[in-house]
């Protein structure tokens, strides 16, 4: 396979349905350069896809709302077990756009707490500054998405 090697996981913003044919082709560059997807957010290496569900966990304690649930995860690209790219829910996009700017910090240190919680024998390093502006971006595309009614995908590998 030949995916990208800059970041662990990738979200993008715009039709499901192009964005799954462009990963199915592996054509990186329609997804950053606004081809395939309007834009897109590349989470660091550290990051792997089955944390965000800790992410959404951390979203609703710094909203003080119920987490958003993630139904309908529509898979649009992908082999099973071993890497995938599924549609992100409306109210998932919707809770993370909501989170204000100057909470993007706790945010951060809430999903490590989180990681950290599940006890894994051997950890792995959760450089906060490194995950900051990725946070920071996810928040703008999912507001994006919502003025767009756009789709958000997330590609885990």
């Amino acid at each position: 396979m030949n995916f990208p090697d800059d970041h662990g996981c990738e979200i993008y913003e715009g039709d499901a349905n192009a964005i799954g044919a462009a990963i199915a082709a592996f054509d990186w560059q329609a997804l950053r350069n606004g081809t395939a997807a309007h834009s897109f957010v590349g989470f660091p290496r550290f990051i792997s896809g089955y944390y965000f569900d800790w992410l959404a966990e951390a979203v609703a304690t710094v909203l003080n709302k119920p987490e958003a649930p993630d139904a309908g995860f529509r898979t649009v690209a992908g082999e099973d077990g071993h890497w995938g790219a599924g549609v992100l829910s409306k109210d998932w996009v919707a809770a993370v756009a909501s989170v204000p700017t100057k909470d993007i910090g706790h945010l951060g240190r809430l999903w490590r707490d989180a990681y950290l919680q599940q006890g894994y024998d051997e950890l792995e390093d959760w450089p906060e500054d490194q995950l900051l502006d990725s946070l920071h971006q996810l928040t703008f595309l999912c507001m994006e998405a919502l003025n767009r009614d756009a789709d958000v995908v997330l590609l885990v590998i």
